[in-house]
C-alpha cells in the first residue's frame, strides 16, 4: 500500500530509518497519527511512532496521540496509557508512562 511520506530518511541497508507521514494511516496493524515521524527497525517493522487513536498494545491500554516505542522483539518498551490497568497487582491509573523490559515486564512508572 501506499506510504504518505514527507521526509525519508534511509539506513546503511537500504531500508526506511524514519520518515514523517502525511495523514493517518495503518502501519503494521497500528493507527499511525498525521503529521508526526515513524522510526523503523532494519527489518522495516515500526520501532517508534505516535498513535491517532487508543490502542490496546500487547494487552496495555496506550494514548492516542502519544508515542509508543517497542523492543526488536516486538515488544512493547513504553506507552502513555489510556485507561487505568492492574500490573502486578498494583493499579496504574490513566495518564501514567510506563516502560517494560524485552521480556514485557514493568520497570520503570511515571504518574
Amino acid at each position: 500500500s501506499f506510504l504518505p511520506i514527507i521526509i525519508l530518511f534511509p539506513i546503511k541497508n537500504g531500508n526506511l530509518f524514519k520518515c514523517d507521514i502525511s495523514k493517518d494511516i495503518i502501519i503494521d496493524g497500528f493507527p499511525l497519527k498525521s503529521g508526526s515521524d515513524v522510526c523503523f527497525f532494519e527489518d522495516g517493522k515500526p520501532s517508534a511512532f505516535n498513535l491517532s487513536e487508543n490502542t490496546l498494545i500487547n494487552g496495555i491500554p496506550c494514548k492516542d496521540g502519544t508515542r509508543v516505542w517497542f523492543y526488536v522483539n516486538r515488544n512493547l518498551a513504553g506507552c502513555t496509557m489510556s485507561d487505568g490497568i492492574e500490573i502486578n497487582s498494583v493499579v496504574h491509573t490513566r495518564g501514567s508512562f510506563i516502560v517494560f523490559d524485552k521480556q514485557g515486564r514493568l520497570i520503570k512508572l511515571h504518574d
